[in-house]
């Protein structure tokens, strides 16, 4: 028998254990023998559209070219400010684990604001996840010209 198979079963488990680890998320070295996983950030996906639409053609009749996505923890620290192309119609935004709010508004190609902010229900990201929300700017959330 080999000297590999003669030890404990427990220390044969190691390398697969830190392996499964290390493919799955982060391993953290602490004085107790077994493996502490800590997860991954995770995503959160705004998709956005414009009075019902995706087409290119209501950024521009509308005036907007950027989308502006504030994101809040929930116990009020700020979490980030980010930002996409209006005509991408969606962005994905790499957050810890925790719990959020968000809101978002349209903007100019000077940053004036173009709508009203649209309010994010409050998310989880659980880390090694992929959250998508759905918001909509409707027609009536333009200000004027």
């Amino acid at each position: 028998m080999s000297e590999y198979w003669s030890r404990p079963m427990n220390t044969r488990m190691l390398p697969l254990l830190a392996l499964a680890a290390l493919v799955s998320g982060c391993l953290v070295e602490t004085n107790d023998p077994s493996p502490v996983i800590v997860h991954d950030s995770g995503s959160l996906v705004v998709d956005w559209t414009i009075d019902d639409s995706k087409s290119p053609n209501t950024c521009d009749l509308s005036g907007a070219t950027t989308l502006d996505v504030t994101v809040t923890a929930s116990d009020g620290t700020a979490a980030g400010e980010y930002q996409q192309a209006c005509t991408a119609f969606a962005t994905t935004i790499s957050l810890a684990p925790g719990s959020y709010r968000a809101e978002a508004i349209l903007l100019d190609s000077a940053d004036r604001e173009r709508t009203t902010p649209v309010q994010i229900r409050p998310f989880e990201i659980l880390g090694n996840d992929q959250l998508t929300i759905p918001i909509e700017f409707p027609a009536s959330s333009f200000y004027s010209p």
